[in-house]
């Protein structure tokens, strides 16, 4: 295994292109990957877990944190907001991180 330091890896595209499935096979295949988790506004979905799926939290708090720039990057999406959290990204990175966005059309917010 390679010994790595602050590597980030991005997998970008749109909506239902395969982002997941291909985290996953990364994350079985490489024990020092981590999977970046982003926060949402949106309603949780039955069997989504807190800290896993998503971290769920209501707008007002989500505006509060933009406002605090406690986001890598975040958008506006159907209604809900949606964003990295800078910390996790601060703290993954003396490993390896991933982190899946979502392309929107339109470019995201900081």
């Amino acid at each position: 295994m390679i010994t790595r330091r602050g590597l980030m890896l991005v997998l970008s595209s749109p909506s239902g292109a395969g982002k997941t499935s291909i985290a996953r096979s990364l994350l079985t295949r490489d024990k020092e990957i981590n999977m970046s988790v982003s926060a949402t506004t949106r309603p949780r979905r039955p069997g989504e877990a807190e800290g896993k799926d998503y971290y769920f939290v209501d707008e007002e708090k989500f505006k509060t944190d933009i406002n605090k720039g406690l986001f890598l990057e975040y958008a506006r999406v159907f209604d809900h907001y949606y964003g990295t959290p800078l910390g996790l990204v601060q703290n993954s990175c003396p490993l390896a991180a991933m982190f899946c966005l979502t392309l929107t059309g339109k470019a995201p917010s900081r």
